[in-house]
């Protein structure tokens, strides 16, 4: 039902001028495919059909405009199955439209060189699943990366070197982030996991502000535009709500010293748990919330 859905979510984006009803339909897609992911999630992790369910999930996801969410449920069922063809050809099409959202060179290469080695890998796989709607599909994407850029590029091997991630706490705090993909930074959204990807480098890096329409005389001379400052504040408060994630997450069987002698109530017998660990998990999920809700908007 939910793969149904949005086979009609996106029969009728194209022909009627009528979004609503489209909307409508991708609303009842998700919602039969979260269903059916939850349960095989819990009875079967290994089901072909879960990884249809990911796979299908993360189109929709993608018809959508959630790139970096639909990259993280294919993912997913690439993690079930590398040789899923219809998961990995459709990562590679995504990553190919996310490659050009990048403002780095360097990653904007990387990531369209993985999007192409992706898309043909998927089509070498002679997947009984992967349909020939969608093969012709990444076979036109094969053909335009062949077509724009040379051969020598495309098939040169990417290799990173190695980075130091610091002392025994760091360290493990920095491969947590890695294995979870919460770093800001594009490569993170690889199926890989490299040393050379563990660190936020996500800025603005160009910003052209027309001083025609504003009144200078009230800016400080040399003064930035704000939306450096309003990007940095944004950064630092997902870094700080992240870590507090991971201190929860991974300490969250050793008692803090804070905890230590703090005597709690037992009167209402509601057997709920309080320690500090909790309540740095609740502060990171308030932290997250505004990109939680972003992430649902978009």
């Amino acid at each position: 039902m939910g793969t149904g859905y949005g086979a009609l979510s996106d029969h009728y984006r194209d022909i009627s001028e009528d979004k609503d009803v489209a909307l409508e339909f991708r609303k009842w897609s998700f919602f039969y495919l979260r269903e059916v992911i939850e349960h095989f999630e819990q009875e079967d992790s290994n089901s072909i059909l879960l990884m249809c369910a990911y796979t299908n999930y993360a189109n929709g996801l993608d018809s959508c405009g959630r790139v970096i969410e639909a990259l993280r449920i294919y993912r997913k069922a690439l993690t079930l199955n590398p040789q899923f063809g219809m998961a990995l050809g459709n990562y590679g099409r995504a990553l190919k439209f996310y490659a050009d959202m990048v403002n780095d060179l360097g990653h904007y290469r990387d990531l369209h060189c993985f999007a192409y080695h992706a898309l043909k890998d998927a089509v070498k796989l002679k997947d009984p699943n992967l349909h020939e709607d969608a093969i012709q599909n990444f076979q036109k994407n094969i053909g335009e990366y062949e077509e724009l850029l040379p051969k020598a590029v495309l098939e040169e091997a990417i290799v990173y070197k190695e980075y130091d991630l610091g002392e025994l706490d760091e360290r493990q705090y920095r491969i947590w982030c890695l294995k979870n993909h919460l770093f800001l930074n594009p490569l993170n959204d690889l199926l890989v996991e490299e040393s050379a990807f563990a660190h936020d480098p996500l800025t603005i890096t160009v910003l052209t502000e027309n001083v025609l329409e504003k009144n200078i005389e009230n800016r400080s001379s040399g003064a930035p535009p704000k939306w450096f400052a309003m990007l940095n504040q944004l950064k630092e408060e997902y870094i700080f709500s992240r870590w507090m994630c991971y201190e929860g997450i991974t300490k969250e069987r050793q008692v803090h010293y804070a905890d230590r002698e703090v005597k709690l109530s037992l009167a209402s017998y509601d057997y709920a748990n309080y320690s500090i660990r909790l309540e740095q998990l609740k502060a990171a999920f308030k932290g997250f919330f505004p990109y939680l809700i972003k992430q649902v908007l978009l």
